[in-house]
């Protein structure tokens, strides 16, 4: 397919926020140390309580502290220093892992997270698990039932999910409206904005929940080195279909749907490494 340049007209912003207030961003928010102080490594245990074919979710003191970890870029190793694979992992397993920052999100997630050792001690984590079905659920809920944005590369090894975040977006269910104004995801500062590989072949666009597949999609990409207020370029998608994505790039992609009973236009933003 082939891209052309967006008007300037897509960086007008919408109204003020209602019903609602403005939605914080999954795994996206982040908190670290300042520019000029030394990180400090940290050490924490937890207990597994799912996994999942990009990480595991882990425990220390009850669903409150779940916190996400990613295999990749991450050491694992039983309790003899023996490395490890996703395959001898499994629910009750306690862990040690080390990391520098917290990331302001829930689930939580590291920064500096270089090692996880399991330590064989394993226990019964039904009533977790029970605990975060139900927080899922009420987060759905609260979430007024809209979409979920699923990025799944053509390796099928990994599919990440996204809510929708900053990035002008307004959603209404019957009479009960969400609508939040921000800058396009150009502005935002690039250590807060979820990361995608661009190897590993295409990146296809699904979505999960009861609105179904949007009436038209949209793909905007600008350079990672450009100034806000550069014109994106736009390419046009289907539900299903797949984009080969650009290294150091930032996107934004835009669904519309036109049900009558749950509608509006829903907005997601990340960036590509180098």
């Amino acid at each position: 397919m082939r891209w052309r340049k967006k008007a300037d007209g897509l960086a007008s912003r919408l109204a003020a926020a209602i019903a609602g207030g403005i939605m914080t961003a999954f795994s996206v928010a982040g908190c670290g140390p300042g520019q000029n102080d030394p990180a400090k490594e940290s050490y924490r245990t937890g207990l597994i309580f799912q996994i999942i074919d990009s990480g595991v979710y882990v425990a220390s003191e009850g669903i409150d502290s779940a916190t996400y970890i990613a295999f990749d870029g991450v050491t694992w190793e039983d309790a003899d220093g023996n490395t490890i694979t996703a395959d001898a992992l499994s629910a009750g397993q306690q862990v040690r892992y080390n990391y520098t920052a917290v990331q302001e999100s829930w689930p939580m997630r590291l920064v500096g997270c270089s090692k996880v050792t399991v330590t064989g001690h394993t226990e019964d984590v039904t009533a977790l698990i029970e605990e975060w079905n139900r927080a899922q659920q009420t987060a759905g809920e609260e979430n007024f039932g809209m979409p979920t944005l699923r990025i799944i590369r053509d390796d099928g090894c990994r599919s990440v999910c996204y809510k929708p975040v900053r990035g002008s977006s307004v959603w209404n269910v019957g009479r009960c409206g969400f609508c939040q104004d921000s800058s396009l995801p150009i502005c935002w500062q690039k250590e807060r904005m979820v990361s995608i590989p661009s190897s590993g072949g295409k990146l296809r666009v699904t979505f999960s929940g009861t609105a179904g597949n949007p009436d038209s999609i949209q793909l905007l990409r600008w350079d990672a080195g450009e100034k806000p207020g550069a014109v994106p370029e736009q390419q046009i998608l289907q539900p299903g279909s797949a984009f080969a994505p650009q290294s150091a790039s930032i996107y934004m992609l835009s669904a519309d749907w036109k049900n009558k009973e749950a509608c509006g236009q829903l907005s997601w933003g990340f960036q590509t490494g180098i």
